[in-house]
């Protein structure tokens, strides 16, 4: 299948209209398919009135904290002629599910001048990925080209000013009201080093918890996050799969029983096959230990997370390498900023 590469550019309204009027038929779909899939996914299903008081809540932050991203997802709902509260729910779906029972999810690796995770979710998402590239209308912005899902502003993704972002879940208490950490990534893509990007990510109130890892040619960074607090990770070598690292964190951790064995096991993988000397491409198609493994396949159970691409970015070339579905199985195809 050939998934979407979409070109936007503009003021944050005028991108997010363009988005949204060339992804309108998709995001209809998606959002009759159990509301974004979320009732699908969740143990109990979401009342209407429930989704719109969560959605509603969260609004008021991105509109507070990150007005000219409000202002893109006001966009998009025009350019798919849907109504706002919908626009932000799909920014807000991970959130609206809560945390998964079963074991798995991304695994990353970087270094300077590298970022390469694996994309592993739950819920049906294969013919949803796309490859968007944004270009303001400010000059002082840089432009940037993102993987992501329909109707969902980003994933992860990397900048003209050679910024990478990887994202991966980690599991802290205390989820609330805030900015969804996938908006984060959308943000600080628009920042102009690692620096600004952690001053902003140490600013904005979070929704839930996250990791991030940020690479800009000359370093690597990683970043824990509860909703509350934030610890950095630093060294010539960044692995990361679902369980927290950072002593300080250590008991806010919430994965444990399988869950936590599975990020364990990838992690432990990754460490290796990087020991070893293996490239990024191959480190993502591995299914050493399945299926307690890097690259997953959920047989159609779309309740356990399935590793829907394969992402290898490299700041300073300015690329981004995409694997659409399973890497194993899936060429890389290269998009560059």
């Amino acid at each position: 299948m050939i998934h979407p590469e979409l070109f936007v550019s503009g003021t944050p309204y005028e991108i997010g209209v363009q988005y949204g009027s060339a992804a309108a038929a998709e995001i209809d779909r998606y959002l009759r398919d159990d509301v974004a899939q979320i009732n699908r996914l969740r143990d109990t299903p979401l009342s209407g009135a429930a989704i719109s008081k969560a959605v509603g809540a969260s609004a008021f932050w991105i509109e507070k904290e990150l007005p000219a991203i409000a202002e893109q997802i006001a966009g998009l709902a025009a350019g798919a002629n849907i109504p706002y509260e919908q626009a932000m729910l799909l920014q807000l779906r991970r959130e609206l599910i809560r945390l998964p029972r079963e074991p798995g999810d991304c695994t990353s690796i970087a270094h300077a001048n590298l970022v390469a995770q694996n994309v592993d979710l739950i819920g049906n998402l294969h013919d949803l990925s796309l490859v968007l590239h944004v270009t303001s209308a400010d000059p002082s912005r840089p432009r940037i080209c993102l993987f992501t899902f329909t109707g969902l502003c980003a994933y992860v993704g990397i900048n003209s000013n050679g910024l990478a972002v990887g994202i991966n879940m980690v599991t802290s208490p205390g989820w609330r009201a805030g900015v969804p950490p996938y908006l984060l990534v959308a943000h600080i893509l628009g920042c102009g080093s690692i620096a600004e990007a952690l001053d902003e990510l140490a600013r904005i109130r979070r929704a839930s918890s996250r990791y991030l890892v940020l690479a800009d040619g000359n370093e690597a960074v990683g970043v824990e996050m509860t909703v509350t607090e934030l610890r950095t990770l630093r060294g010539p070598l960044l692995v990361h799969s679902n369980h927290f690292l950072h002593r300080d964190f250590q008991s806010a951790e919430r994965k444990e029983g399988d869950e936590l064995a599975c990020s364990h096991d990838r992690l432990q993988r990754m460490t290796s096959l990087a020991a070893e000397g293996v490239d990024a491409q191959a480190m993502l198609r591995d299914h050493d230990g399945f299926p307690n493994s890097i690259c997953v396949h959920n047989h159609g159970n779309v309740r356990v997370p399935e590793t829907l691409a394969g992402v290898v970015m490299i700041p300073r070339n300015r690329a981004l390498q995409i694997a659409f579905g399973h890497p194993c199985s899936a060429g890389f195809n290269e998009y560059s900023v």
